[in-house]
């Protein structure tokens, strides 16, 4: 049901308030595969997409949750997906419907639909290599969220003998 289906019968006294209220509570919830309730009105809400988290998930349930979201919103993020995931999405969608992270471990699959761009700018700044899978997974959620990036890998830092921070030329702030 609708927004304005909902409070027209509420006009007409046909549902009451706590009916009403429970209803537009779940708007935007879609139930997919009997493994997630997708959220596709966050971003309404929020000014944030919802993320899919890949974890624990089959390469079938990720498939069927981004298409749902696809549809939904146009676009959808999904991070942390392991090789049989990535897989199943590749085939799916193809490379020209996603924007896939360092290691095809993040992805943000659409149907064309643009990203909005917010003006914000947000560095994502990794100590060492083994951090590239995570800066890159915040790399891509900020830049769904509509946010320039600027992404500097493996700066090296460590701590020195009395403590103080020694890196390649970058001053702590």
């Amino acid at each position: 049901m609708n927004l304005k289906n909902l409070l027209q019968k509420y006009k007409n006294g046909e549902v009451g308030i706590d009916d009403t209220q429970a209803c537009i509570r779940s708007l935007g919830y879609v139930p997919v595969c009997n493994v997630a309730n997708i959220d596709t009105f966050r971003k309404h809400r929020t000014g944030i997409m919802e993320a899919v988290l890949a974890e624990g998930k089959t390469p079938e349930d990720i498939l069927e949750i981004a298409k749902a979201q696809i549809e939904a919103t146009g676009r959808v993020l999904i991070t942390r997906l392991n090789e049989d995931q990535a897989s199943c999405m590749n085939n799916e969608f193809g490379s020209e419907r996603i924007d896939w992270g360092i290691h095809h471990r993040t992805a943000a699959v659409h149907d064309g639909t643009p990203i909005i761009k917010t003006g914000g700018v947000v560095a994502i700044i990794s100590a060492g290599t083994a951090d590239i899978n995570v800066a890159e997974e915040a790399r891509m959620t900020a830049a769904e969220m509509g946010c320039e990036t600027v992404k500097i890998n493996d700066v090296g830092v460590a701590a020195g003998r009395e403590g103080n921070i020694t890196n390649r030329g970058i001053e702590p702030f």
